[in-house]
């Protein structure tokens, strides 16, 4: 019979495993340890990912990475920078705010621009009032499938955008609205009801068979 797997004062990267977690009431989870990382903080992670080398820190290992890379080339604190930096950090770091809507997700930064020079090569400057934007929302960071867009651009592009084809042309409901000067809500009711933008004109002939009818 195998000894038991005892992974307590191993060292992996910046952890220092501690004790074995407390497993949950579901015996089949997988064993996970309790790491102390080099900066204090405290994380808990599955032995594959200790063994395997995946998990090295909390998280920090990665954000030293990354300013190391950026103190080199000059550019920390410049618009593009900070649109790489966020881009990293939303799809690698497991600690940040939005990692569950990419990395969490799959969605990967490409292998050239893991160096910030190739990404501001690729990009080039950042225009006023734009932001890094991916055409496919579904598709990774890369040269191919990003672009710099405004807001609008943005807001557009969305997963949850609704675009409605009307008269030959397909914009989002907030475009429709501003177009129309109506509220989005309202064309949207338009739409479902009655398969039109514009307002239902109501006879008077209609108005009184209706009436009739009740």
């Amino acid at each position: 019979m195998p000894a038991k797997l005892n992974l307590v004062g191993q060292q992996f990267g910046r952890l220092i495993v501690v004790c074995q977690a407390i497993r949950t009431a579901n015996v089949k989870s997988p064993i996970k340890w309790r790491c102390r990382c080099e900066c204090g903080k405290e994380i808990e992670t599955e032995t594959g990912a200790l063994r395997s080398g995946h998990t090295k820190s909390c998280g920090c290992l990665q954000r030293d990475i990354v300013a190391q890379r950026c103190a080199i080339h000059g550019q920390l604190g410049t618009p593009e920078y900070r649109a790489w930096r966020a881009m990293m950090g939303r799809c690698s770091i497991k600690s940040n705010a939005s990692y569950s809507n990419y990395g969490g997700r799959g969605i990967k930064v490409c292998d050239r621009w893991l160096e910030f020079d190739n990404f501001r090569s690729d990009m080039g400057d950042r225009p006023l009032g734009t932001t890094l934007d991916r055409i496919d929302t579904n598709g990774n960071y890369e040269p191919i499938n990003c672009r710099w867009a405004t807001k609008e651009q943005q807001d557009s592009n969305k997963r949850t955008s609704v675009h409605i084809t009307f008269e030959g042309r397909t914009m989002t409901i907030s475009q429709w609205g501003r177009e129309l000067s109506t509220d989005p809500s309202v064309l949207r009711m338009r739409w479902k009801k009655f398969g039109t933008l514009h307002p239902i004109q109501r006879t008077k002939e209609s108005y009184l068979a209706k009436t009739n009818r009740t």
